[in-house]
């Protein structure tokens, strides 16, 4: 967890995608998709949303009906009441959320039927689904329904999380971008303390590599999101280069940490979406214990967008 604990208490963002255009909450077909859900329940409905991060789902929820009592939790240390202050514009939304970290779909620590419903956006399937669905099934009140949104192998989403894993792993391992990089924060160090010609020619050297660097990695990529990868890194790594004065090992190696920390997720990510069969067998086992339970395909304008799975109490 401790990936998740650093991006959710560090990032103020209310999703997993801090990089997208949703950061500050979700919209388009996800947030249209669950203002149809949320139109079928009463004013005051109990509302528990689950694996929440920095609260995207719970803060549409109150968006949707001040009046819903939203309680959100997620098994990371969260805390966005700590994160997010008065001047974002969620701020509002968000004071008035129950947030509990620290909480496991699988142990949630809620009386029975709690909930008229139980929500979920890329949450879930990241959970061990028989104990989660026990404790969801158990916390809903009669006639209470679970509606979650859950990662497909082919979405879109997961073939960008499958480049950006690759794309991190190129510029982290598989390149000697970091060697060099540190190499520079040492020649710069040296130049700075004595200024020789020798010292000022290996200095410039670092430097036009790394730029050469750079330059052969954009010129490779073979497509333009694969391109958006590398370019979204080097936003953060040319100013570095260029006021390297001020450069340090420690800022060097902090960028390291979170790009590997950013890895970790996306991999999180692909290893939780669920495949045609994954779902089909999830189906199979458990649609018994509801009295309805249904799984279908949620598309949009780049193609598939995820499961949606309803079970009803």
């Amino acid at each position: 967890m401790n990936h998740w604990n650093l991006y959710w208490n560090n990032e103020n963002t209310l999703n997993s995608f801090a990089e997208g255009d949703q950061s500050t909450g979700y919209t388009g077909e996800i947030a249209n998709f669950w203002s149809n859900a949320f139109s079928h329940l009463s004013d005051d409905a109990s509302i528990l949303d689950v694996a929440t991060g920095n609260g995207a789902l719970a803060v549409l929820a109150k968006k949707y009906s001040p009046s819903f009592r939203v309680t959100a939790i997620d098994a990371a240390n969260i805390n966005p009441h700590a994160i997010i202050n008065n001047s974002n514009e969620n701020y509002q939304w968000l004071k008035d959320i129950t947030f509990k970290g620290n909480v496991r779909a699988e142990e949630l620590p809620f009386e029975e039927n709690s909930f008229n419903v139980v929500v979920s956006q890329f949450g879930f399937e990241y959970a061990e689904p028989g104990a989660a669905l026990t404790h969801i099934h158990r916390v809903l009140q009669t006639n209470g329904e679970f509606v979650a949104l859950i990662h497909h192998n082919t979405s879109f989403i997961s073939a960008d999380c499958r480049l950006g894993i690759d794309v991190l792993q190129d510029i982290l391992v598989e390149s000697e971008l970091f060697d060099l990089l540190e190499a520079y924060c040492e020649a710069s160090a040296t130049l700075q303390s004595e200024k020789t010609y020798e010292n000022e020619q290996h200095f410039q050297t670092l430097n036009k590599s790394l730029l050469a660097l750079f330059k052969k990695m954009q010129f490779e990529c073979q497509s333009e999101q694969e391109l958006d990868w590398y370019n979204e890194t080097f936003k953060r790594l040319v100013p570095l280069i260029m006021d390297w004065q001020t450069l340090s090992l420690d800022k060097v190696k902090c960028i390291k940490n979170d790009l590997a920390s950013h890895k970790l997720r996306l991999q999180d990510q692909v290893d939780a979406y669920w495949s045609e069969q994954q779902a089909n067998d999830f189906i199979a086992r458990f649609q018994s214990q509801w009295s309805s339970m249904a799984l279908e395909q949620l598309t949009c304008n780049e193609g598939i967008l995820c499961w949606v799975l309803r079970a009803r109490k």
